[in-house]
């Protein structure tokens, strides 16, 4: 029962610091740059975005669907998290 009550309270906390770090982290516009299909027929974008710091970068969207819903040119909002973004 204690090890159930402290598991808990440890996954309430980590869930508080995890809002508390996005709510922190910047949201930057993307472009959609390039659409792949997966193995399973599902689209998923590639996303080029500018890096706050200077530069830009371009990533593999962990969104991904069938139909497609993103489209080439399509302008998204990125969540930049982390210190390396």
């Amino acid at each position: 029962m204690t090890l159930t009550i402290v598991a808990t309270v440890l996954c309430i906390l980590s869930f508080l610091y995890s809002i508390r770090e996005i709510e922190k982290s910047p949201i930057v516009k993307g472009v959609v740059v390039q659409s792949e299909i997966s193995s399973g027929g599902k689209h998923i974008p590639i996303i080029a975005y500018n890096l706050p710091t200077g530069g830009t970068k371009r990533f593999r969207s962990r969104f991904s669907s069938r139909p497609q819903f993103y489209f080439v040119g399509d302008t998204v909002e990125v969540l930049l998290v982390g210190e390396d973004f």
